[in-house]
């Protein structure tokens, strides 16, 4: 069986446009990484024809940006998707690349096949976290040209950037409890299971309840009026879902409670200053989505380029809380 430039690319563990730019010495590529391409070649008994030599002719300088349904709520109101899009967006149009969106719905085996191995993309961005996608982990150790967003548990394979939402789930549940506040729930799409364990170590008494958020709205009122109608309600909620504040500060009012008073609340704004909309302002854990669109596209175009040899790395940007006026500070309760 004749050898292709696909099976070069797979034995060296690097794109097609990776080992293009070697056979034609076009653009940069490390001196390690071209040793190994050359090896493969070797290996393989690889000669290059036609169509080889004119792949990066052939380049569809497009890259696709899948989200997985693992956020309940639609696009145009998620403000993590559309900022998340917006920065990958940016990185493409500077570098003249266009971006195409994947229907997340289609089953995503098929996606790779019929989108990156026939060449319409020369790439994929996973917005959220893909560990519910089926062949995922496949792709990525095959060394499939893709960047995903987040931490798959007991996977740490492939390129990744991360918002370190371990670390800011502990760092606001803790932010409550440094603030005097002895009952805490959190809303979330994840359970942070260390987070609280480390946290109930301290010593404090101190009782901290997850609940994964509802799939509709109506839901999430629901449960929030049965929780704070208890006499030994919560005192200080982190509800992740910013989208949904309105109709949760809604929720309260309807059982006489007020922000901060009776109820300190934090949420997650990935669009920076959303919080300061509201009466009072709310204290936010900033998620920087776009900046991580922007990282995930630049990561990916230098695996495409050759510039990032190995291919296993996550890349950590900082979330931080913004303190506003929905936590009372110092108070016991």
């Amino acid at each position: 069986m004749i050898a292709t430039i696909y099976d070069v690319a797979k034995l060296a563990g690097v794109s097609t446009a990776t080992v293009s730019r070697v056979l034609n010495r076009t653009g940069k590529v490390a001196p390690k990484t071209e040793a190994i391409v050359k090896k493969a070649i070797e290996q393989l008994n690889f000669s290059p024809n036609s169509l080889a030599q004119n792949f990066a002719k052939m380049r569809s300088r497009t890259i696709g940006f899948i989200f997985p349904n693992t956020i309940n709520n639609d696009f145009g109101e998620n403000f993590y998707f559309t900022e998340f899009f917006r920065g990958i967006n940016k990185v493409l149009g500077q570098e003249e690349y266009s971006l195409l969106l994947i229907n997340s719905k289609n089953n995503f085996v098929n996606i790779i096949h019929e989108f990156l191995d026939q060449r319409k993309i020369e790439g994929l961005v996973i917005g959220a976290n893909p560990s519910d996608m089926e062949g995922f982990k496949e792709a990525v150790i095959q060394k499939k040209s893709i960047v995903y967003a987040g931490q798959v548990e007991g996977f740490d394979l492939g390129l990744h950037v991360y918002a370190q939402y371990n670390e800011y789930v502990y760092k606001t549940l803790q932010y409550f409890v440094d603030n005097g506040h002895r009952n805490i729930v959190h809303f979330g799409n994840y359970e942070n299971k260390m987070a609280i364990r480390d946290i109930l170590q301290d010593g404090k008494n101190v009782i901290i309840n997850y609940y994964k958020e509802s799939d509709t709205i109506e839901e999430m009122q629901e449960r929030i009026k049965i929780m704070f109608s208890k006499k030994d309600r919560p005192t200080a909620l982190f509800y992740e879902s910013f989208d949904r504040i309105q109709p949760l500060l809604s929720t309260l009012n309807e059982l006489n409670l007020k922000v901060p008073e009776d109820v300190s609340l934090i949420s997650v704004e990935h669009k920076k200053g959303l919080g300061a909309g509201y009466i009072p302002q709310i204290t936010n854990v900033y998620v920087p989505a776009y900046e991580m669109g922007k990282k995930a596209a630049r990561v990916l175009l230098d695996y495409l380029n050759g510039d990032i040899e190995e291919y296993n790395q996550q890349f950590n940007l900082e979330s931080v809380i913004i303190e506003r006026d929905s936590v009372i500070k110092g108070a016991v309760h």
